[in-house]
C-alpha cells in the first residue's frame, strides 16, 4: 500500500461547493489518486486538505503548488475561507 502526500491542511468548515471545486480541480491536475477532503473525525472541530500519492520530493511540492495555482486561477483565494 503506498503512503499519500497530504498538504493544505486546516481546521474548520468549507462550503460544499468549494469543497467539490477544489476535489475537481485537484483530480484534474494529479489524477484520480488525488483530491480535496472535509471531515470532522473529532466532533465539533472540522478538517478539510487536498490528498495525492507520496511520491517524495520534488514531486510533492510541485503537485501541491500546480493544484493551489489552478484553484487561484478558479477564483478560489488561501488560506482557505471557512464557512
Amino acid at each position: 500500500m503506498a503512503s499519500e502526500y497530504m498538504w493544505g491542511c486546516g481546521w474548520g468548515r468549507v462550503s460544499a461547493t468549494k469543497e467539490k471545486r477544489l476535489d475537481r480541480i485537484a483530480r484534474k491536475i494529479g489524477g484520480r489518486e488525488c483530491g480535496f477532503v472535509c471531515c470532522e473525525p473529532t466532533p465539533g472541530r472540522p478538517q478539510f486538505w487536498f490528498f495525492g500519492p507520496n511520491r517524495g520530493e520534488p514531486f510533492d511540492r510541485q503537485l501541491a503548488i500546480a493544484v493551489q495555482s489552478a484553484a487561484e486561477t478558479a477564483g478560489i483565494t488561501f488560506p482557505l475561507e471557512i464557512a
